[in-house]
């Protein structure tokens, strides 16, 4: 209240005032005795759940208690029901799955209700009951997930970002107590927070999310079809998120899913995971610059130089007798660099040395600390000029005169030169 409301008011304060005031606080105090009167015996309720006694009907009751304390807005009462309904998942099997569905909408409404600390435990309450299931109980384990998936999403809308962060945190303990038990729903839940973080920005749960997502789908028990769907909508959404220029979160999403692909053992989903990254790279630079395109895409250029760099150091050991899976990815590896730069630059109206020239020089800078790593760049860009040399010699040789920067300090030795005649 400002110095004139004060004195306003003061001046204009009457003794009738004084008694409606009064007169409305002893109301406000009956109308909260009579609140009281009618809650809920949560400490019976307690007994009773802790004593196993009276199945029959206790959904109702703690339902009952539940919707009572948070209708009313009482958030310490709908604190003490959450940890009645712990109990009651631990105690009686038979009542899990309308346990947790009770949970999830009570989550839901807490979080509706301005109430993040009641919402934030009956989350908690969601993930303790899920410690009790095995792996042959699917449908109760994704019944839980979908409960906690509705009330995460309650969170996240209604920007509770501090209770989202624990509930995260409490994910991953529980991802590792239970490493290999990896339903859809649970999936269904990791996809839901990817893009839910990332729309509404909440990059420290984000980055745990995304660790979590990489862990689990190198996971041997995850089948190989699911892997795929699961990475390929990951790079949509990474390159939904980059359209909106939104640096941090776009880095948070790709740094995750490149570490996830770099120690991926299947060829073809890292062929596919490459191929989109290059069109994502390729339809940025015709929406912005290459120079935005990079920066944003920095993390999948590292993954193109470390998947060189890990072929090459194959190829080189045994030049003479390497193997053709070390000689297809080395192909594809050019190939797919190639490409990127013929189609940035056509979609930018641009020849292809343009797009080289700054490549190299905007690579090399953002890597000034890292000495070796800058050798491996000119080696990777001279070779795959000279492979754009070799396979399109037509469009090629006119521009080839002003490659000089990319082709200068020479990093080709013997057998690089012999791998090109080796490549198709």
């Amino acid at each position: 209240m400002s110095k004139g409301d004060e004195k306003f008011r003061k001046k204009n304060y009457t003794d009738f005032d004084a008694r409606l005031d009064q007169a409305l606080d002893e109301e406000l105090e009956e109308r909260q005795r009579q609140i009281q009167k009618k809650a809920p015996d949560l400490e019976g309720l307690s007994r009773q759940v802790q004593e196993g006694t009276q199945e029959t009907g206790l959904v109702d009751r703690l339902k009952d208690a539940c919707y009572y304390y948070l209708c009313y807005e009482l958030e310490k009462g709908a604190c003490h029901t959450a940890d009645i309904l712990k109990e009651a998942l631990r105690g009686y099997g038979s009542l899990r799955g309308d346990l947790l569905d009770l949970a999830g909408l009570a989550g839901c409404l807490a979080f509706k209700r301005a109430m993040p600390q009641a919402g934030e435990a009956y989350a908690l309450t969601v993930l303790e009951g899920l410690q009790y299931l095995g792996p042959e109980e699917t449908d109760w384990l994704d019944k839980g997930f979908s409960a906690l998936r509705n009330i995460a999403n309650t969170a996240v809308r209604m920007r509770q970002e501090e209770a989202v962060l624990h509930i995260v945190q409490t994910l991953e303990t529980y991802r590792q107590s239970h490493p290999d038990l990896i339903t859809p729903g649970f999936l269904a839940l990791l996809q839901d927070f990817l893009f839910l973080l990332s729309d509404r920005r909440q990059k420290d749960a984000l980055v745990i999310v995304g660790y979590i997502c990489r862990e689990v789908l190198l996971r041997p028990s995850v089948a190989a079809k699911v892997r795929k769907s699961f990475a390929l909508d990951w790079s949509a959404l990474a390159a939904q998120i980059a359209q909106r220029n939104w640096e941090a979160e776009t880095d948070i999403l790709l740094k995750n899913l490149c570490l996830f692909a770099s120690g991926l053992q299947d060829p073809q989903l890292l062929r596919m995971l490459l191929g989109d990254f290059a069109i994502h790279i390729q339809m940025h630079s015709h929406w912005d610059s290459f120079e935005a395109a990079f920066k944003l895409y920095y993390p999948c250029h590292l993954l193109l130089l470390s998947l060189y760099r890990r072929a090459m150091r194959r190829y080189r050991l045994r030049p003479d007798q390497a193997d053709e899976d070390t000689l297809d990815m080395l192909c594809f590896l050019l190939r797919t660099a190639r490409d990127m730069v013929a189609n940035s630059a056509r979609l930018m109206l641009k020849d292809e040395w343009e797009i080289y020239i700054s490549w190299r020089r905007i690579w090399l800078a953002a890597s000034h600390q890292h000495v070796r790593r800058q050798k491996k760049i000119r080696e990777f860009l001279q070779l795959t000029a000279e492979y754009w040399h070799q396979t399109q010699p037509s469009s090629s040789r006119r521009q080839w005169p002003r490659m000089a920067e990319v082709l200068w300090s020479p990093q080709l030795a013997q057998p690089e030169m012999e791998l090109l005649k080796r490549l198709p």
